[in-house]
């Protein structure tokens, strides 16, 4: 078995000439396998069935977080008005669908707000902050890398980043409500290793302009200098193998959303057999994404360094970006909810569709592939040589528009045309030059100032009681007897967190901030178990203790017997929220 996996991460994991010890420290996570919550019952209450842990699991947000459209947000922003697809913020801001841009194709302003947003969001106690923890630590993120999982967790991923950057509050203010997450299109740097056979170092992605250029593995300059994550300050190993590992090619971005079907796409990264081998695409999209992590090295050559690096972000923005042009290309809308690798031998229980995305609440694969991701996030594609590829850091070459070069890198001359940003090539003749850099030019970035840390986070509410009679069950031992299904269910009562905004002794309160919305939409009755512990005063519950419908543990008959039930209910709770 062990021969059988070096095998596999030697040939397919990066590409084929990269040593074996550098595949092995990227993204290998050993194959677990775990009990399934859904088989751990919760205690009854008077009167209605025994529902699963996974029943519980909808698209109700309990916190912000876990909002499936910018309407939802706004809902949690005191003071905000959705009018006509738009929120409006207090302080004037304007809070839209996002619409992500490559890095190069953004404005001095769009560059500049998302830069003051990512570092106050990197902050300890910030979105980035805690979502990197959980990306660090495989035992949170069992189902992250190596399987089906991988984009869609991923994609949860972004989508919690934006929005907690996007609810950053600056003296009752959100300055950050139209902020885009960017994304890399590193097959815009490749071009010059494939056509002109110079490393892709030589970009102005990499240089004092844009990502910042490295000294003896240190990021000194650009737009994240001297950026601190959870791990120490940011470091890169730029293009160490050579010709041996490249980022992403062009070809094989076509190849793969022209050409791959769901096992390709969705796929089976750590398979181990000699049969899940052979049907996993040698440019899977996990494997190509890979190469990219390894290239650049450094933070992110290790999977619990990764987000160390700000590019994380925008690499991983791409990969989303890739995966939604397939999903829209080869699919129809309910196939893309519905379709997933059905090889699930050749994946842990983790990435099983029906696998909790842990740590995000109880959001599963397949709710990872839910269509409410893409009417939040955009893209606007990498523009045509037509228009003359609006960014300066890009020009028309062989067709296509690619990134220019920086001052003082290698450079080379085909077909009269200088690639070089702000600087002109000294090649002649079809030789290697650099670019030399003019006397006049001026920097277009200032120098990074220290990260800030007075600017306000939004205080969100994450714990709540998944049921009314959590208190009574805890009471009962539950806690202890069930460890696992009342962990998810009851968190604030088996002290698995606290409460930070209400007193969870208070019978007559509403603990949810979005209580009002929630019971205009029908949650009082479709929704009553959550509405009667969080939103009592909205609904109208206060008239009652919250114990008062609560019985023991069920038995083993009268679980099967409300199987039928909890199933119907289980389907008509999901229709509410999807």
């Amino acid at each position: 078995m062990t021969v059988t996996l070096l095998f596999f991460f030697y040939h397919f994991f990066v590409i084929q000439c990269a040593t074996v010890e550098e595949r092995k420290k990227f993204n290998l996570h050993e194959n677990r396998k775990i009990e399934s919550v859904s088989e751990n019952r919760l205690p009854a209450i008077r009167g209605r069935s025994s529902e699963t842990v996974h029943s519980l699991k909808t698209w109700f947000p309990t916190n912000v977080l876990e909002c499936m459209s910018w309407e939802c947000v706004c809902d949690h922003v005191e003071g905000a008005k959705w009018i006509k697809k738009t929120c409006h913020m207090p302080g004037g801001t304007i809070m839209r669908k996002e619409v992500r841009k490559e890095y190069r194709m953004l404005t001095i302003s769009e560059k500049r707000i998302y830069r003051r947003a990512f570092l106050l969001a990197n902050k300890p106690g910030g979105i980035y902050n805690i979502l990197s923890n959980a990306h660090s630590d495989s035992s949170l993120s069992p189902a992250a890398h190596n399987g089906p999982h991988f984009l869609p967790w991923h994609r949860e991923f972004l989508k919690r980043l934006i929005i907690g950057i996007r609810l950053i509050e600056e003296n009752g203010k959100y300055p950050f409500a139209s902020v885009s997450l960017p994304y890399w299109d590193s097959s815009l740097d490749d071009h010059m290793r494939e056509r002109l056979n110079i490393s892709s170092t030589n970009s102005v992605l990499f240089s004092p302009h844009l990502m910042g250029s490295v000294v003896k593995g240190i990021l000194v300059d650009g737009d994240f200098a001297g950026f601190v994550g959870n791990h120490g300050h940011t470091r890169r190993e730029l293009d160490r193998f050579g010709r041996k590992i490249g980022l992403l090619k062009r070809q094989d971005v076509e190849r793969m959303v022209n050409s791959y079907n769901i096992t390709g796409v969705l796929s089976a990264a750590a398979g181990s057999s000699r049969e899940c081998t052979k049907k996993l695409p040698r440019n899977a999209l996990e494997l190509l994404h890979g190469n990219a992590h390894v290239w650049v090295g450094g933070s992110m050559k290790l999977t619990r360094n990764a987000t160390n690096d700000p590019i994380f972000v925008l690499h991983h923005s791409f990969v989303d970006m890739l995966w939604e042009r397939w999903r829209k290309k080869k699919q129809n809308s309910k196939e893309r909810e519905s379709q997933w690798n059905d090889m699930t031998k050749c994946y842990s229980s983790h990435h099983k569709s029906s696998a909790v995305m842990k740590p995000f609440g109880l959001l599963t694969g397949k709710d990872g592939c839910s269509n409410k991701y893409a009417e939040m996030t955009s893209y606007s594609p990498i523009p045509k040589c037509h228009s003359f590829c609006r960014s300066k850091y890009l020009y028309c070459h062989e067709g296509y528009c690619v990134s220019r070069l920086k001052p003082n890198g290698q450079c080379r001359i085909i077909n009269r045309i200088d690639p070089c940003y702000r600087s002109k090539c000294t090649a002649r003749d079809g030789h290697i030059g650099y670019c030399k850099p003019y006397k006049t030019s001026i920097r277009d970035t200032k120098k990074s100032v220290r990260q800030k840390t007075s600017k306000k986070q939004l205080r969100l509410e994450t714990c709540f009681n998944m049921h009314e009679c959590c208190n009574f069950w805890g009471k009962q031992g539950e806690c202890n007897k069930r460890s696992n299904a009342m962990s998810e269910a009851c968190p604030l009562s088996c002290g698995v967190c606290k409460a930070k905004t209400y007193n969870n002794r208070d019978d007559c309160t509403d603990r949810h901030f979005n209580c009002e919305h929630l019971r205009k939409l029908g949650g009082c009755k479709t929704s009553y178990p959550f509405m009667a512990e969080n939103c009592r005063k909205t609904c109208g519950f206060c008239s009652r203790r919250r114990n008062q419908n609560c019985l023991a543990p069920p038995s083993v008959k009268q679980i099967l017997h409300s199987k039928k039930t909890a199933k119907q209910a289980r389907v008509k709770l999901r229709s509410l929220f999807t």
